[in-house]
């Protein structure tokens, strides 16, 4: 699933990662040429009508492994959701559309990811759904000591998973992919501009825009969904994802600093009376400190609820195995 990572969770968890491989004054100094050179996409990385900047693309890459090479993290992402649903009874002909949006906030800290007898984090998520629900959904969840925590809305859980049962790594393997699905498979790339360089602000940042070429990215979903034994055709469903686009900061230290995404997705199902649904995603995430140690204090671990069984079969993170 490591594509369909990069792009789409990317988003969401754009996000959930981080960085900090290194103190910030020991980074290596980024040289960047800021001659726009480059080529236009043959077609065989998506689509063939956008310029890829060369230069650009190599500081995405390398900022990127310093990325995925981290031992902690400290993130904070914003993401919001709109949503239009049209649909019409198939019985009685009538249409309705329904409007919804979701707004996210959420926080993460990482520590020691590369070893699990002292790793620790902590995610804390807060939820809005305008015009369903006028109540915040708060969600804590930190790691400690072989212990997962859980606290949502006031109820407040603990699973262990004794760090022993991953000496084969595949704890160090479930975090590694989240430091994984904040990066981009940049084959996707239909093009890729500097907007900024870095003799051009302040700051010393570098910010890049860049397009993804949506229909590739919809070829790879129906791909998952084929291993899946699922079809969407065969369904009655129709569904298209948009070209992504957003932008990317890169400091003057090699790092990833800031990162936006939008994205526009749209499905259909007549005969189950969905006429379309049309969503918009946008997230945006920033790297705190790039470089940079990090430290932080969990809550109190006084209160929770074991839940029954949570040594056996457990996986720690569980995202799917790339």
């Amino acid at each position: 699933m490591g594509r369909l990572k990069r792009t789409l969770i990317a988003a969401m968890a754009l996000t959930f990662a981080m960085t900090g491989a290194a103190y910030a004054d020991e980074s290596p100094r980024v040289i960047y040429d800021p001659s726009v050179t480059g080529n236009y996409d043959t077609g065989e990385q998506g689509g063939g009508t956008g310029f890829i900047d060369e230069a650009g693309l190599q500081l995405i890459t390398d900022a990127q492994k310093r990325q995925t090479e981290a031992n902690s993290m400290d993130a904070d992402m914003d993401m919001d959701i709109n949503m239009s649903i049209a649909m019409t009874d198939p019985a009685t002909g009538q249409s309705e559309t329904l409007d919804m949006s979701m707004a996210m906030d959420m926080a993460m800290k990482m520590k020691n990811i590369s070893d699990p007898e002292n790793m620790e984090y902590i995610i804390d998520v807060e939820m809005t759904m305008p015009g369903i629900t006028e109540e915040k959904l708060d969600m804590v969840s930190f790691y400690k000591d072989g212990w997962l925590y859980s606290d949502s809305m006031g109820v407040k859980t603990k699973q262990y998973l004794d760090p022993a049962l991953y000496g084969s790594g595949q704890m160090t393997d479930s975090m590694q992919q989240i430091l994984d699905a904040s990066t981009y498979d940049t084959s996707y790339f239909k093009s890729l501009t500097v907007k900024l360089h870095e003799e051009d602000n302040a700051e010393k940042n570098t910010v890049l825009a860049y397009t993804m070429d949506g229909q590739e990215i919809m070829d790879y979903v129906n791909q998952i969904y084929a291993l899946m034994g699922i079809n969407m055709s065969d369904m009655g469903f129709t569904m298209n994802i948009s070209d992504i686009t957003g932008e990317i900061t890169v400091n003057s230290a090699g790092y990833t600093t800031n990162d936006t995404m939008n994205m526009t997705l749209s499905m259909s199902g007549k005969e189950y009376g969905l006429d379309n649904l049309a969503l918009n995603m946008t997230a945006a995430v920033t790297y705190n400190a790039p470089g940079a140690p990090v430290d932080f204090v969990l809550p109190s671990t006084e209160g929770y609820t074991e839940l029954i069984g949570g040594a056996e079969g457990a996986t720690g993170i569980n995202l799917p195995v790339q």
